[in-house]
């Protein structure tokens, strides 16, 4: 196990994984990898807009004063994926949130134009 690294290059064989070089210039060599990302939310962009935790993760639902789950700090703004605060951090669990914020602006856009 390796943290705090950044790989630089994949090598391998007819679709097989065997080593990695690292951007420290550190060759790695292994047949599997497990990459975990969404540990830093860069949201810092995002100033005061939306409420965000004390490691910059969007706040929403209750904790956020919101109505829906997904809805943030303003009414009519949503957070899915990594990013949202509270959230698991896998990837199955980004891609179901984010289908529901689309039904979520679907709602809202038919309330606004009705």
């Amino acid at each position: 196990m390796r943290d705090r690294s950044e790989i630089a290059e994949l090598h391998g064989e007819n679709g097989e994984l065997n080593g990695v070089t690292l951007t420290d210039g550190a060759s790695v060599g292994l047949g599997s990898l497990f990459c975990f990302l969404g540990a830093d939310p860069h949201t810092e962009w995002l100033g005061d807009t939306v409420a965000r935790d004390d490691h910059g993760f969007i706040l929403t639902g209750d904790a956020a004063g919101a109505a829906g789950l997904l809805e943030t700090s303003v009414s009519g703004i949503y957070t899915a994926g990594d990013v949202r605060a509270r959230s698991t951090k896998r990837c199955a669990t980004a891609a179901g949130e984010g289908a529901a914020v689309v039904g979520y602006v679907h709602e809202r856009l038919a309330a606004v134009t009705a």
